[in-house]
């Protein structure tokens, strides 16, 4: 069994259009399992907010705050989430940068190619130095959430992340979820079930 899954055509996007329903939507990059991925774990978060009267917010509305692009300059280099997006409590907000790894990334490695210790220091950067408020013109405060489809590399990840200040240690959140690789990965746990944290006690998406 191979799952089918159609990607907006040109004329699907001009059939949108037409209609009054296309949106300037940020679409993940990547190659196409990673960008479905990224998906699967933003869309089952806005149906689970959904249910419990949260509201989300995608990331072409925050970006339209301050007209930004998604890549946050960080010194001469950029940092750019595999997702944004935002949710309304009621008047009280969070924003979530997402990055999702499907097993592929190096952890350690010193190239420019994305790795674990690289973007963990420039997150590292972007919330000691609040650049992410002065980018996308936000008040609220940024989690970072990282998915992963194994434990063990989740646990590695965590172990990282202990090497660094407090306000980032509990500011980045990670779970894994094995499923994605199946196409099975919809579940409302991303939302009501706590991410895990270094060294301190999870804490759930939901309020």
């Amino acid at each position: 069994f191979n799952p089918f899954i159609y990607d907006l055509t040109k004329k699907a996007k001009d059939h949108l259009s037409d209609l009054g329903l296309a949106e300037p939507t940020i679409r993940p990059t990547g190659h196409w399992w990673h960008g479905y991925a990224v998906s699967c774990v933003t869309s089952s978060i806005d149906i689970a907010a959904a249910r419990h009267g949260v509201r989300y917010i995608p990331a072409h509305e925050i970006l339209a705050r301050n007209n930004a692009p998604l890549a946050i300059p960080v010194g001469r280099q950029k940092l750019i989430p595999d997702q944004l997006f935002a949710l309304d409590y009621g008047g009280s907000y969070r924003a979530f940068a997402l990055e999702v790894d499907r097993g592929s990334e190096p952890k350690t490695s010193p190239a420019k190619r994305k790795s674990w210790a690289r973007s963990i220091e420039k997150y590292n950067q972007v919330i000691e130095g609040g650049l992410y408020k002065q980018h996308y013109g936000l008040t609220a405060n940024l989690l970072v959430l990282w998915v992963f489809n194994s434990r063990g590399d989740e646990d590695r990840f965590l172990g990282m992340v202990e090497g660094h200040s407090e306000r980032v240690r509990q500011m980045v959140l990670a779970r894994t979820v094995d499923e994605c690789d199946t196409g099975k990965c919809f579940t409302t746990s991303l939302f009501e079930v706590p991410w895990h944290r270094a060294g301190s006690p999870g804490v759930t998406v939901g309020v």
